[in-house]
């Protein structure tokens, strides 16, 4: 019963908040048959102290390319694409077009190179309100050399997923964001999940800081359009936990996709990669989990994390239960907050494995 867990993860999320220093973070847990267990600590707004509500909505970063990769799975089931189609289709400028598949772009094994971190913020200083397109993101590093060969290696790439979302737009004639909402949140009823072009207010506070931390500054102060049209089909989704546990059960659990595509997602989950990280890639998801020999696939979550400006999330499904586990904090993504994450998800999900609250037996559990 989640519910018989709450007020563990409850002290496990307030002391997130507190080692991390976040102004505030939110959990949510479903599992198929009881209701849903939301949790919150800390503040909304670090301005008038308003406490952090564990159904507000937020920016969730590359959760977002969970969206795109369903929407290209999903014109696969209906024969409008294909794994194996190639680049040179849509974007014969990009190195490799001819060689690079949809299948590679999925799996980040396409070496398409990408903007560098500098770069972007060049963009978005330059002007914040700017609205980019798609095609013309992918112009600025179209003519690039490519980082690697297409298919000899693996390189988390955000330009690919951009190229997954125009070849969407341009196979279905429509914004990657009607596709999205047609095929996904309305069916769904993910009331608070879109793709966000910057055009209205965030749907929270969040705090990024340019200085290392010395200062914090709240993204709601400042136009978004730039950043979030560069982000685009790889980081500009906004959501909610409730929504992103809805849509984990679908989207892992068969309700999206064809039974054979579902299938195929699942297992394209490539064991080794980023291992001493805990966690593999596959086609639009990630797999967190204990990866080393002793348990290789024990006990995989599947899903992804997202960082945007002052915000970080993680979604996760664990398979075998259908216990779906959301998490979210209003501030900048970094390695220690992302392991906190993980760590309150194996935690949730190890103590209704075995029926505990106790944090000694979520240890164990974990160390196994």
């Amino acid at each position: 019963d989640p519910a018989a867990v709450a007020d563990e993860l409850q002290s496990q999320l307030d002391a997130l908040v507190g080692a991390t220093g976040v102004p505030g973070a939110t959990m949510a847990i479903g599992m198929p048959g009881y209701d849903d267990v939301l949790l919150a600590s800390g503040v909304s707004n670090t301005a008038t102290g308003q406490a952090m509500a564990a159904d507000e909505g937020f920016r969730g970063g590359s959760v977002t390319k969970t969206f795109t990769a369903a929407i290209v799975l999903a014109l696969i089931d209906e024969g409008r694409l294909a794994l194996d189609d190639t680049l040179d289709q849509w974007y014969p400028d990009v190195p490799n077009a001819d060689r690079i598949t949809i299948e590679l772009l999925l799996e980040h094994r396409a070496g398409t190179n990408d903007i560098s971190a500098a770069e972007q913020q060049a963009l978005l200083l330059g002007d914040l309100e700017h609205s980019y397109t798609i095609d013309e993101v992918v112009g600025l590093v179209a003519g690039r050399p490519a980082l690697f060969e297409p298919g000899e290696g693996t390189g988390y790439s955000n330009m690919g997923f951009r190229l997954l979302g125009g070849v969407v737009e341009k196979v279905t004639g429509q914004p990657l964001a009607v596709e999205i909402e047609q095929r996904i949140t309305t069916p769904l009823a993910l009331s608070s999940t879109a793709l966000d072009d910057g055009s209205g207010p965030p749907p929270s506070h969040g705090y990024f800081s340019l200085d290392g931390g010395a200062t914090y500054l709240d993204v709601a102060d400042f136009p978004n359009q730039a950043a979030l049209t560069i982000a685009g089909p790889a980081g500009a989704v906004d959501s909610s936990l409730p929504d992103l546990l809805r849509w984990a059960q679908a989207l892992y659990g068969g309700d999206v996709l064809s039974p054979a595509t579902t299938e195929l997602l699942l297992g394209s989950l490539r064991e080794g990669w980023q291992e001493t990280d805990n966690w593999i890639v596959g086609m639009g998801v990630l797999g967190f989990c204990p990866c080393g020999a002793a348990a290789p696939y024990a006990p995989l979550l599947v899903g992804h994390d997202g960082g945007f400006i002052g915000s970080a999330t993680l979604m996760v499904l664990e398979p075998t239960t259908g216990l779906a586990i959301a998490v979210h904090a209003n501030r900048d993504a970094d390695a220690a907050l992302m392991d906190g994450f993980v760590e309150l998800a194996r935690s949730a999900s190890a103590m209704l494995a075995a029926g505990t609250t106790e944090p000694a037996g979520v240890r164990v559990l974990l160390d196994e």
